[in-house]
């Protein structure tokens, strides 16, 4: 089980029924946040003695549904980039109204960093005063983000990245058919539970891995090379951050054997990236890493992405025939 020993101490937290009205998780996107989150909600309602959230009991039936009445989530509306301060405001008054079938209400706010400082102001009335039954959970990317008198009111927990060892297991036990991909979903996801799951789930990213790879192989062959791998990127725009992530990781793991490293990110493909490796010079190598850093910066910025991965896969290959 991922990140167990805090959700043990949660659920632990759910059973004995001495609970904090307000709850702070704050770690990296996609590390597993709002399913914490989810499950504490659940364990609190459950009606279970122990073993909590049951998950057959008529709370968690609710949960599960997305149907609790004493549970509700907060985001922000399609096409804002900010939770306004009204809808901050109506989720407050929402939680000084008792609950209806449990002894607790929740609030959860899976992207607090989304609420600019009017709409933290807005809800500092349910973590000064909150009534004795609300509870409020908030998720954050970045704790800096919440206001410091948000915070002095809540417990904070972290969320860190999980090791790869938690998350080689998590994929062997949950996703039978990437099982053999497990070593390169574990080092490739820097502990992101979110990207392990999309990686072990989508069998079509793990084809255009392994057509992507081959294709950076063959850099050192031809330019012709080059613009076959930008044509490729370019016609998977959808997949664009997974296959940039993956042609640095490439790059990456050629100039750590040519510096002498030994654990490599694509370690199933090691065979074609020590022949790449030993086919260039470490100055060409991290040269081409170096590149690919500064131009993430600029991928965001510039609005043809074809003109962009052309350019980008000519420049790396002139850097690495430099």
């Amino acid at each position: 089980m991922l990140h167990e020993a805090i959700r043990k101490n949660l659920i632990k937290t759910a059973e004995s029924g001495d609970i904090f009205s307000a709850l702070i998780l704050s770690g990296p996107e996609g590390i597993g946040k709002r399913t914490i989150a989810r499950e504490f909600a659940a364990a609190i309602h459950c009606e279970a003695e122990s073993g909590r959230p049951c998950g057959v009991c008529p709370s968690c039936v609710k949960h599960k549904t997305g149907n609790h009445p004493d549970y509700f989530e907060l985001t922000a509306e399609p096409g804002k980039k900010n939770i306004s301060v009204s809808a901050v405001r109506s989720a407050c008054e929402n939680l000084f109204i008792k609950p209806l079938i449990s002894d607790r209400k929740i609030l959860f706010i899976p992207e607090a960093d989304l609420c600019e400082a009017p709409a933290q102001n807005a809800m500092l009335k349910c973590f000064e005063e909150p009534p004795p039954y609300a509870v409020i959970i908030l998720a954050v990317r970045d704790l800096s983000a919440l206001l410091e008198t948000i915070k002095s009111r809540a417990a904070i927990i972290p969320i860190n990245p999980e090791p790869e060892e938690g998350i080689r297991s998590f994929v062997k036990e949950n996703y039978p058919d990437s099982a053999k991909n497990a070593d390169f979903i574990a080092a490739f996801s820097c502990g992101i539970v979110k990207k392990a799951v999309l990686l072990s789930e989508n069998a079509e990213l793990s084809e255009k891995r392994a057509h992507l790879l081959s294709l950076l192989s063959s850099f050192s062959k031809s330019r012709l090379a080059a613009i076959r791998a930008a044509d490729f990127l370019s016609e998977n725009q959808d997949g664009e951050e997974f296959l940039y992530e993956l042609t640095s990781s490439y790059f990456r793991d050629a100039a750590a054997l040519k510096c002498g490293g030994k654990k490599l990110i694509n370690s199933d493909f090691s065979s074609q990236i020590r022949a790449f490796s030993s086919s260039h010079t470490k100055k060409q190598l991290v040269s081409a890493l170096s590149l690919l850093a500064y131009a993430k910066n600029d991928k965001s910025k510039n609005a043809n992405y074809g003109l962009f991965t052309e350019d980008l896969l000519l420049r790396l290959w002139e850097v690495l025939h430099d």
